[in-house]
């Protein structure tokens, strides 16, 4: 039997888009950072799998450039892929790479 992983706080794409919107109403927002592990279960137990789909990824940063702060960052365990980074265009924050506890690879943080 496979380990099912239950989110916290549970991940419902439908809230992601009104979440961003309630933080791009914040006036003189001076820091946000945001820490995700983009997970897939799929790649977890087969690697072979490949990565989260790239629209996916574009849903969920997309909704992320309605937010203004004077420093805005956003740390990734996975590399974006030059579709994916297209498909964005200009973004209003910094992307870095930084491997979490549960990736393969050693742990580090590398600008993007």
């Amino acid at each position: 039997m496979r380990y099912k992983r239950k989110s916290f706080p549970p991940e419902n794409y439908r809230d992601w888009e009104d979440g961003c919107r309630a933080l791009a109403g914040l006036p003189r927002l001076h820091l946000f950072q945001v820490d995700m592990v983009i997970w897939d279960e799929k790649q977890y137990f087969e690697p072979s799998a490949g990565i989260v789909e790239d629209e996916a990824l574009v849903f969920i940063l997309v909704a992320l450039k309605l937010i203004n702060a004077r420093k805005f960052t956003v740390e990734l365990n996975i590399e974006l892929l030059d579709n994916v980074k297209t498909a964005l265009g200009p973004v209003p924050f910094e992307i870095l790479r930084h491997n979490k506890l549960h990736d393969n690879a050693s742990n580090a943080s590398n600008a993007l």
